[in-house]
């Protein structure tokens, strides 16, 4: 029995409807991509805006939550786009892209924060470093020297300063290690960098090494260099030369008799000598101008020692100038 020319009409026009539906969302698909696309650039641009000038080299689950935050505010105008070029009501599928491209959009964020933008410094060990706080700055340079886009520049500079971390903590070889590791990084050395490798060195044990790097730090300078000198004055008295420590160690006091570091090191060499009454003559000369001068402050392994010669001669200043009784770290080696 043939149907009702009605009841064909009526199922012609559901059809061109389902068909004008399937359009409008095949239709609104590029439309979601190109705006999760541009979301994306928008995001990439900015992060390297932030990254360039070191100022979010944040952990990678920040990271990750940076990027989740701004791809899901993309993935939800995406979605957006998808229901008004569609029409459609929204719905439970909606919901499953919104997060389907939230977690691609974080996924793909994290990954270009982490790996592709370049990260300029590990500024985030600065404020611990300086408040003296040691694990806490070891801890944030150690979270930034594992992102693969980290400078060589700012990965020598992050290394450098937690060698000095691990040399206050008494760790010589880890010291060292990471020193070496900077200067792989460097296209050059500075004087600096070969004063502060005659010390690694020396607090390693490695004498003759330690010597020829402090040698080369005097070299490049064209001259004495005040820290590079007594270093080394220090690396002869305990390598069994102290003798030509206490010669250099006067010649630098000549020039100035209240850099106190050379009082100290001069100090050590006389005991080496066992001739104690000059030991306790320089230590004591040493901590009594702890407090009319700072030269001191920097230099928490000559604090220390003094520290330790001011209990074993039972002298009577006990002002160190704020070192706090802190280990292995020397003056800093610009000091001419």
């Amino acid at each position: 029995m043939p149907r009702p020319l009605s009841e064909g009409m009526a199922e012609g026009s559901a059809g061109d409807a389902h068909l004008k539906a399937s359009a409008r969302q095949t239709k609104g698909i590029p439309q979601a991509l190109a705006s999760g696309t541009a979301s994306l650039v928008f995001l990439w641009l900015m992060a390297m805006f932030l990254l360039q000038r070191g100022t979010w080299n944040a952990p990678l689950p920040q990271h990750f939550a940076g990027a989740a935050l701004l791809g899901g505010a993309s993935a939800f105008f995406a979605v957006l786009a998808w229901r008004y070029t569609t029409q459609e009501r929204i719905s439970s599928r909606h919901l499953l892209v919104w997060l389907g491209m939230t977690a691609v959009l974080a996924a793909i964020g994290a990954f270009a924060l982490a790996v592709y933008i370049p990260i300029t410094a590990c500024t985030r060990a600065e404020d611990p470093w300086h408040a003296r706080k040691l694990e806490a700055a070891k801890r944030e340079l150690e979270a930034c020297l594992r992102f693969p886009a980290l400078t060589d520049e700012a990965r020598a500079e992050a290394l450098s300063m937690r060698a000095r971390i691990r040399s206050l903590e008494g760790d010589a070889k880890g010291a060292l290690a990471d020193h070496e590791a900077a200067l792989r990084l460097m296209s050059s050395q500075s004087p600096a960098d070969h004063a502060w490798g005659g010390f690694y060195l020396r607090k390693a044990g490695r004498y003759q090494e330690s010597l020829a790097e402090l040698a080369a730090a005097e070299r490049s300078v064209g001259g004495v260099n005040r820290f590079a000198r007594y270093q080394r004055s220090w690396t002869l008295a305990e390598s069994g030369d102290p003798k030509t420590a206490v010669k250099e160690m006067t010649a630098l006091l000549s020039k100035d008799n209240a850099f106190i570091p050379a009082l100290v090191v001069r100090g050590l060499a006389y005991e080496a000598l066992k001739q104690e009454p000059r030991a306790k003559q320089d230590f004591a000369k040493a901590l009594a101008l702890t407090k009319l001068n700072s030269s001191l402050e920097e230099d928490a392994e000559a604090a220390g020692v003094l520290q330790q010669r001011a209990e074993r001669y039972k002298l009577s200043v006990t002002s160190l100038n704020n070192t706090n009784g802190r280990r292995s770290a020397p003056v800093k080696p610009s000091d001419k």
